[in-house]
């Protein structure tokens, strides 16, 4: 499979927070997990049973904020014209809400992505459009194929 996967998320874009630590245990917070999995779904939509990438791949992460409605038309104006850019928002983390939640899904492992373009932009509605691109065609992907991870019965 050479062609890309795009996989759309509509709402607010999400980074990932960082693990916390409560009673003694260490734990992901809530709105993490819940996006991760809102974009494991429409990766598994996306893909539509094809099997993950298993060479090198690219992805491409657009997040788009919806404009402030409390902003004056000028500075809305500004925002959509691509003036203004999201601020306070972690792209690495966008990215990385991305990359975790499509492992075993849309590649086999995070560390085949190669190569990585992601911006923030405002729009008119909240949502992320994420591409995933392999970098080498089938025959070549298939050489460099990355180990399945196999469940062993057997103790180790």
């Amino acid at each position: 499979m050479t062609e890309p996967i795009t996989i759309i998320v509509p709402g607010k874009p999400i980074p990932k927070a960082r693990p916390r630590l409560g009673k003694g245990n260490v734990y992901t917070p809530v709105k993490t997990v819940l996006y991760e999995r809102l974009v494991g779904l429409k990766a598994n939509q996306a893909m539509a049973g094809k099997k993950p990438f298993t060479g090198p791949v690219r992805l491409d992460l657009r997040a788009q904020f919806e404009v402030p409605k409390s902003w004056p038309a000028a500075r809305k104006t500004q925002a959509l014209l691509g003036e203004l850019v999201p601020g306070r928002v972690d792209t690495d983390n966008l990215v990385k809400s991305f990359t975790d939640a499509l492992n075993r899904i849309v590649y086999v492992d995070d560390s085949q992505i190669v190569q990585i373009n992601a911006r923030r932009v405002y729009g008119h509605s909240a949502h992320v459009v994420a591409t995933i691109q392999p970098m080498l065609p089938d025959a070549q992907n298939e050489l460099n194929r990355v180990p399945e991870l196999k469940e062993s019965a057997e103790p180790a």
